[in-house]
């Protein structure tokens, strides 16, 4: 009986191994997936707002065009008209696209931080089946009460039997 019951032990750790092991695998395949799904998501982002820059820019020059044709058409060339226009449409167009900077580099942290949050989940998920692995053969070995047997240290003789041995050796019965 002590062998199968050794064999079954050895059995389950070996099965409980191989599980912790393939949930480390497939987490590592995971958060993979996660980390290509963040950096496609991030270029992407950046493509577009590349192209809203350029889109804002192609804009303001048009309107610029316009503003200095409308000047020149009306004779108030270099007035302070037109370059305060031609000024607050520069300024807007910059603060613009500095916003989309902004937005670009913020992407990129939270793609980052994601990035940290999979690798976390995963060595959460590693230690975990570790955890797991350690507690199954710890209660395939007789968990607690094993462990307290093994440091009880031996037993003594019971107070009945300590009763009966005295009496028997008193001479009283």
């Amino acid at each position: 009986m002590a062998v199968s019951t050794t064999t079954a032990l050895i059995a389950s750790a070996v099965v409980a191994a191989g599980s912790a092991y393939t949930q480390y695998k497939q987490g590592q395949k995971a958060a993979d997936a996660q980390k290509e799904a963040s950096r496609i998501s991030s270029n992407q982002a950046q493509i577009e707002q590349a192209a809203q820059r350029r889109q804002q820019i192609r804009e303001e020059r048009i309107r610029r065009a316009q503003i200095l044709q409308a000047s020149e058409a009306a004779g108030t060339a270099g007035s302070s008209g037109e370059t305060g226009s031609l000024g607050a449409m520069g300024s807007i167009v910059a603060g613009n696209i500095a916003s989309s900077h902004a937005a670009d580099r913020t992407t990129q942290r939270l793609n980052q931080l994601g990035n940290r949050a999979a690798s976390a989940q995963q060595r959460a998920a590693t230690a975990g089946a570790v955890g797991g692995l350690a507690g199954t053969v710890f209660s395939s070995l007789g968990g607690t009460a094993q462990l307290i047997d093994n440091f009880s240290g031996p037993k003594g003789p019971s107070a009945e039997d300590q009763v009966n041995r005295f009496v028997g050796t008193s001479g009283l019965f």
